[in-house]
């Protein structure tokens, strides 16, 4: 029956079902947010985890699989074989000196990736790129400042050309 003004007369019926599909939308819109908020917590979490994570720990454990030791690494931005296909987001980039444990004067350069591209270090990836023969050279101080005798020296990089 119209009521004056357009209006329907509703039934106790109709009132009933008005009141419950209202409160399974309210229902579900609070499950909604409930789940967006647990899964950006999540996602958040793991990202900060995974930028707090350094390639370092993944390095040696690479190395010390491989049988070799970590000498010096530092962590670069540019200049490195992969800087068109690097995530630098979720990866990151090392240029090592790695040693052979069995004689103190090889010293071997390499470039190494670590993480995925698209999960970054959540993943235990490592990639590797060697610069070069192994070299002759005594184990050397890190903290060692001049270019002739640090085997992490990249010229091109430093701009020592």
């Amino acid at each position: 029956m119209i009521l004056a003004g357009g209006f329907y007369e509703m039934n106790v019926f109709s009132n009933i079902l008005y009141v419950f599909l209202i409160i399974i939308v309210f229902v579900s819109c609070l499950v909604f947010l409930l789940a967006w908020f647990l899964v950006m917590g999540y996602s958040s979490f793991q990202l900060v985890r995974s930028i707090q994570i350094g390639g370092e720990k993944y390095i040696e454990k690479w190395a010390h699989d491989n049988g070799l030791e970590v000498l010096h690494s530092e962590r670069r931005w540019f200049g490195s074989p992969w800087w068109i296909s690097t995530n630098f987001a979720a990866q990151k980039i090392y240029h090592i000196a790695l040693g052979d444990p069995n004689d103190d004067d090889r010293v071997r350069l390499a470039w190494i990736r670590c993480g995925d591209w698209f999960w970054g270090m959540r993943v235990e990836k490592v990639d590797v790129r060697w610069d070069g023969p192994w070299q002759s050279f005594s184990k050397l101080d890190p903290k060692v400042k001049t270019t002739h005798d640090n085997p992490l020296t990249d010229r091109w990089v430093d701009n020592e050309v």
